[in-house]
């Protein structure tokens, strides 16, 4: 991020989950782009399993190529968007440190991350936001997990889970969490999707 003065934090792994009902047993963990560790009895009930894509932010290439190995255009990073285009070209640029290869130099200072070995900081060139738009099902739950870590001191996310709106803005705010910069902090949750209307959007959005 370029200006010290906004707020920042740091956000890994990223989980969606479908299950049939608060009763299933959860998986103790799941990659968000597979089904791994799934029971049975949640895919079967479930024909139309939700899950996000990259997740952990572990997909696309090694290096951006926004002006620095960790700023990625958003068409590099799989899945993800962003509400961030103050970047110097106008494009929409996302943010993705790398703790095993340092980029920036200043990761390695940091607490490894919890999955793998990047994750993303949500301001790039200004507070902004990640999302994904996935299909849901009326009747379904929600399962979802991340990790967050401030950069700078004590830092505050919301976490939306809605309907898709035009402007992610509107977006449901779940929950807010507020971390310190010496470890992460994991939360969890359920979100049970009402029953009675057709197929629709969804999305999963992360704001600083």
């Amino acid at each position: 991020m370029q200006n010290a003065d906004q707020k920042s934090f740091m956000l890994l792994a990223v989980f969606l989950l479908v299950v049939s009902n608060l009763l299933t047993v959860l998986p103790q963990q799941i990659h968000a782009e597979d089904n791994t560790g799934v029971t049975p009895a949640a895919v079967d009930a479930c024909p139309a399993p939700v899950a996000l894509i990259n997740g952990s932010f572990e997909q696309g290439p090694a290096k951006g190529s926004a002006g620095a190995p960790y700023f990625f255009l958003e068409s590099e990073v799989p899945g993800w968007k962003t509400t961030d285009n103050a970047s110097p070209t106008g494009q929409k640029v996302i943010e993705i440190w790398n703790h095993q290869l340092g980029y920036p130099e200043a990761a390695k200072s940091y607490p490894a991350p919890p999955d793998g070995n990047r994750w993303a900081e949500l301001n790039a060139y200004e507070n902004g936001m990640l999302y994904q738009d996935v299909k849901t099902t009326p009747g379904q739950t929600i399962y979802w997990r991340l990790s967050h870590m401030g950069r700078g001191g004590v830092d505050t996310m919301q976490l939306r889970i809605g309907a898709a709106t035009a402007n992610p803005y509107d977006t449901v705010v779940q929950r807010k969490m507020s971390d310190g910069n010496t470890k992460w902090g994991t939360y969890t949750g359920l979100i049970r999707f009402q029953q009675g209307k057709q197929q629709q959007d969804s999305v999963l959005r992360l704001l600083a």
